[in-house]
């Protein structure tokens, strides 16, 4: 039986030709790290209501008055809670519903085309709220949530799946009287 004995030349032969199955793995790996980053959501840009309408009026925005006249005036409203529909008003542009009748948000007896503001009431920060379900609302601006429980930045942006950018969040805790 004859012994094989590397020589510096088949050393050389070796590290010169890469071997391929590390090519495969290198490149497979790097391929996967795309698709995984371009998977990961960006986080959602959750601000607190009296916060964001101070910035926007330092900045000498209108639309911090504007929101806030969607927010605290009297608009054509529609409430969808429980699976019931009220409608007040001509061509309503905010709706106010709660976290359990998000799922069913796109429900055509809904007039959605003019909705700027949804208005959504949770009691339970972990229920998702899932913005897909807003895909229809050409008009939709902002996510308004409005809880009893005191909440964070960070606590309402986890409650957020299919995050939009084109939406603004933004969350109020009101106080128990």
């Amino acid at each position: 039986m004859k012994k094989l004995v590397p020589t510096p030349s088949s050393w050389v032969n070796c590290l010169a030709t890469p071997n391929k199955n590390i090519i495969l793995l290198l490149v497979l790996f790097l391929f996967c790290n795309c698709i995984f980053a371009q998977n990961q959501s960006t986080a959602p840009a959750v601000k607190e209501l009296n916060a964001y309408i101070n910035t926007l009026k330092s900045n000498n925005q209108s639309s911090g008055e504007s929101l806030e006249h969607l927010i605290y005036d009297l608009q054509p409203s529609i409430y969808y809670l429980s699976g019931k529909i009220e409608i007040y008003g001509d061509k309503p542009n905010t709706l106010y519903t709660e976290i359990n009748s998000i799922k069913d948000a796109n429900n055509s007896a809904l007039l959605i085309n003019d909705i700027e503001l949804i208005n959504i009431k949770i009691v339970d920060t972990t229920k998702k709220i899932d913005l897909s379900n807003f895909s229809n609302y050409k008009n939709l601006k902002y996510i308004y949530i409005v809880s009893k429980i005191n909440l964070t930045d960070s606590e309402v942006a986890k409650m957020i799946i299919n995050y939009d950018e084109k939406y603004t969040i933004i969350y109020k805790t009101l106080k128990e009287e």
